[in-house]
């Protein structure tokens, strides 16, 4: 190990807002966002633990129903239905994905209007497209 790095492993660190739910941290993750580090993300962020395992431990199907859908909302809110009409699957995926209301620049500039669950969410989505798209 490089004197560096254990030079930063050994510094305190200074993070004091979880990322995703602005709750004050103790213990806590630092997570690759939005792009994963298997993915080839660098930018890390700091994550409560709680957060931290909605995004990347806790399946999509273990969630709060009624926390899920309301993100969901959240998160497509202002989309056009319309501009959708007749796409599924895979096809419908990327064409909301390539909507700009979900790009990085705009989910950023609205990320203090979500909700908790509602950034976890984009951000655990975010990261499996970044994925599948390697």
């Amino acid at each position: 190990m490089k004197p560096s790095e254990l030079r930063r492993k050994s510094q305190k660190c200074s993070c004091r807002l979880c990322f995703y739910c602005d709750d004050p941290l103790e213990r806590h993750e630092h997570d690759h966002f939005p792009v994963p580090k298997s993915a080839g993300g660098t930018r890390v962020v700091a994550t409560c633990l709680d957060c931290h395992d909605y995004k990347d431990r806790i399946p999509v199907y273990k969630w709060d129903l009624a926390a899920l859908w309301a993100a969901h909302m959240e998160l497509f809110k202002g989309l056009d239905p319309s501009r959708y009409k007749g796409l599924y699957g895979d096809d419908l995926i990327d064409a909301l994905w390539e909507d700009s209301l979900l790009s990085e620049t705009e989910v950023m500039a609205r990320w203090k209007s979500l909700t908790p669950i509602a950034r976890v969410l984009y951000a655990r989505i975010r990261a499996l497209r970044e994925v599948d798209m390697r």
